[in-house]
This record gives structure tokens, sequence and C-alpha cells, in this order.
């Protein structure tokens, strides 16, 4: 079904007038996938979308809104050289984006978000262009999460804000392993200590992304910000991990560790006696 639906897309992109700028956004959708097919070019001019539907009992979740959105500049000046293309314009994105439940392999893990993929042509020739050029380039892509109205936005929002380190639902974040990370109460202003931080603002959850993928944090619109370096190795997805933070022990022996932290309190005192 997967490489029908592929191809499918292809054939639309070959059907195109080459001899025209391409400025429409075309989105085919099912009930177990969704195709879109868009320019990369930001024209200040809105683009024509038409909308096909397969099924009229399209699963609500794939809807375009939802798909994930993908930052291609870094790539797209790097293929822009190699290929000789004479503007971003004549470069459209085909994009992929299947039901979590076809997911044979992940269908027991009610976090897995939809997979997603992208492929790039150059609509002069549709010719297919090789996005391996771009390894190891940064590209940040937003994953639509499921259920995201559980997610705390708000406090995801104070957080990052104030509390440099701090990511409420990534379980690495220094803030939830480090004594020597200072914080505060956002409401109080009065310090908070690392269980605390562990108990209060972790959320017992963190996000996670596809390999040669690392988490980046959430975006404005509850979607998992992905940043890869590969595109064409496989679909790309995001979950979560439910990991409730143990306390750390109430002696704070290990605070030696903060030498930096140590040594500059010790510098201020001495020069500051009582």
């Amino acid at each position: 079904m997967k490489s029908k639906a592929s191809t499918f897309g292809e054939n639309i992109i070959k059907n195109f007038n080459k001899s025209e700028n391409f400025n429409s956004e075309i989105i085919v959708q099912s009930n177990t996938f969704s195709l879109k097919i868009s320019p990369i070019s930001k024209s200040k001019n809105k683009t024509h979308r038409k909308k096909i539907r397969i099924l009229e009992d399209s699963y609500s979740y794939n809807t375009s809104d939802n798909l994930a959105k993908i930052d291609f500049d870094n790539c797209k000046k790097i293929l822009i050289n190699i290929y000789n293309i004479s503007s971003e314009d004549k470069i459209i994105m085909k994009q992929m984006e299947f039901n979590s439940k076809i997911n044979i392999e992940k269908l027991d893990d009610s976090t897995q978000s939809n997979s997603t993929s992208f492929e790039f042509y150059n609509i002069e020739n549709s010719e297919k262009l090789d996005t391996s050029y771009c390894k190891n380039i940064s590209i940040p892509i937003s994953i639509s999460i499921p259920k995201s109205n559980r997610l705390n936005m708000n406090l995801y929002a104070l957080s990052t804000k104030f509390l440099e380190g701090t990511d409420i639902y990534n379980v690495n974040s220094p803030s939830f392993h480090s004594r020597c990370f200072k914080s505060f109460d956002f409401n109080t202003a009065a310090d908070i200590s690392i269980n605390a931080r562990r108990t209060k603002l972790y959320q017992n959850e963190s996000m996670n992304c596809s390999p040669g993928c690392d988490y980046k944090g959430l975006d404005e619109e509850r979607k998992v910000v992905c940043d890869c370096t590969e595109l064409d190795k496989s679909e790309l997805s995001n979950n979560r991990t439910l990991e409730d933070l143990f306390k750390m022990p109430s002696m704070n022996f290990d605070i030696s560790l903060c030498y930096n932290t140590v040594f500059l309190n010790v510098i201020i005192f001495y020069k500051h006696p009582f």
C-alpha cells in the first residue's frame, strides 16, 4: 500500500506543466495516509490548495494542518548548487504521512506518532533529488504528537523562557540531574531544589525522535521538533517514554562537584568579607 501511494505521488509530479512554475498545493488524503505535493519556495502569494479525499471517513487526525513540517532551507541551498537548478521555484516536495495504526512494529505503542517521509524533485525534468548530499546538515522537522492537548504548554513555555537548560518533557535536561543548576519558583522567586524540579517540573514523560534525529523541544503548535541529519534512510516519527524520576538523596555531599560555583563564591567572599 505504501509503495502504491508513493508511486501515485510521483505520477502527479511527472504530469506537471514543465513550462510554468508550480505554485499549487495538492493534498490527497485517506484514512491510512496523506500525500502532500507543494513548492518549497516561500512565496508572498498564497498558493492555490487543491484537496482530494479518497475516502469520506478519512481519519480525523490525518488533516493537512497536522502534517509534519520541515525547514528545508539548509539542504535546499546545497541541492540547488549540486544540480545547477536555476531557482528554488523549480523544486517541489512530495511528503507522505502514514497513520500510526498501520505500523505493525508499533501496534502496542499508543504514543507513536504518524510516520512521515520527504522527497524533493526538480520540476523541470521530474528528477528526484538525492538528499544524501545533505547528510550531517541540520534539518529541523516538526512532527505532531498524539493527544497533544494533554501537554502543559504554559509550564513548558515558562520553564524554557526563565530556566535555561530546563525542558519539562526531556529527561536529559541538566536541571533534572545536576544540583549545580540554579533555578527558581515562578511565583515566589525562591530557589528550587533538584528534588522539587524532578517532582514538580518534570512531567514524567520524555519525548523521543527517530534514529538520526535529536529532540529539540516543542513548537507553538504542540509538535515535537526533531533535528534530523538524514532524510533518505527511513520514515520519521516520534514517541514518548514514561519515566518517574526518583528523588535524589537529601544529603548534599555531591555539591562539591559544583566546583565552578563554589570557586566563584569563594572569590566573592574573599573580596567582600563580613
